[in-house]
């Protein structure tokens, strides 16, 4: 990433595991991503609402307990427009996922993952041409 350019800013939600959030977010910040961690979706569109940095990448792990994930996106999409999604689980992905990924354009990556597996998706996901669904 060139110094003079503002680091692109990710937000990272993750719970289940708090050891999850610090490595991915750990492993975007040693990239140069600016990153924000929560620990809730309530706890991500707050900080996403807060922020003067609207994130143009949110890492969302998909097992977190009482996680509403349609809902989620949408309101994330609502705070950043651009926002572009990669999801994260231990299982393979449910229906609700491979819908919510299919209506945002999103990516999923099964837990557990090397870091490299993790930056390659960001970076070929943040490469990929914006497409806006109503």
């Amino acid at each position: 990433m060139d110094s003079k350019e503002s680091p692109v800013s990710v937000l990272v939600v993750a719970n289940d595991e708090e050891a999850v959030l610090r490595a991915v977010s750990s492993t975007l910040e040693k990239a140069g991503f600016a990153v924000t961690g929560a620990s809730s979706g309530a706890a991500a569109l707050e900080r996403c609402r807060q922020s003067r940095l609207r994130p143009e990448l949110a890492v969302i792990d998909t097992t977190i307990p009482g996680i509403d994930l349609p809902n989620l996106v949408s309101q994330l999409h609502q705070v950043s427009p651009s926002l572009r999604v990669l999801f994260l689980s231990g299982e393979s992905p449910s229906d609700v996922v491979r819908s919510v990924r299919a209506r945002w354009r999103g990516k999923f990556l099964l837990k557990p993952f090397r870091r490299s597996q993790l930056l390659g998706q960001v970076l070929t996901l943040m490469d990929e041409p914006l497409v806006l669904t109503a």
